[in-house]
């Protein structure tokens, strides 16, 4: 969803953005196990995962009569978590040998370039200084398990 306004000298944009799916997987299965389960079956239901993202940008603008500038700022989160057995009970005969993947990342950033044809002395409107900064840090929190889910 975006919201916007703009003027002839100025503007701002937001979008705000959401995602959840989940879902069954149908795997890798040896082909005499196909009289089994069929084509789009499974040998373990719970194999599959879920996963969900949501995201924030937004947008700001001016023009003067010498200068402009545009900001953008950012921010997402995302969050997979998938189960997947390849071995089934080829090392655990009991529980199997599924195993869990999980995922969660957050990043933002933001680029705040102002354009300005007066800090050199610089009156053609066709030639411009530019003070340009761009600004962003990430996190990351992996922690796939190896290992029975």
């Amino acid at each position: 969803m975006t919201y916007s306004k703009d003027t002839s000298s100025s503007g701002f944009s937001v979008t705000v953005r959401a995602y959840h799916g989940q879902w069954h997987s149908s795997d890798q299965i040896a082909e005499s196990a196909l009289s089994l389960v069929g084509i789009y079956g499974t040998l373990n239901p719970t194999d599959g995962g879920h996963s969900q993202r949501y995201s924030l940008q937004g947008e700001w603008h001016r023009q003067g009569e010498h200068s402009r500038t545009k900001i953008t700022a950012y921010g997402f989160y995302h969050d997979p978590d998938l189960f997947s057995e390849f071995t089934y009970y080829l090392t655990d005969l009991t529980r199997g040998d599924q195993f869990e993947q999980q995922d969660r990342r957050w990043a933002a950033g933001i680029d705040a370039p102002t354009i300005n044809n007066d800090w050199l002395d610089i009156k053609s409107p066709t030639r411009s200084a530019c003070r340009c900064g761009t600004i962003g840090f990430t996190t990351d929190s992996t922690n796939p398990r190896a290992g029975s889910a």
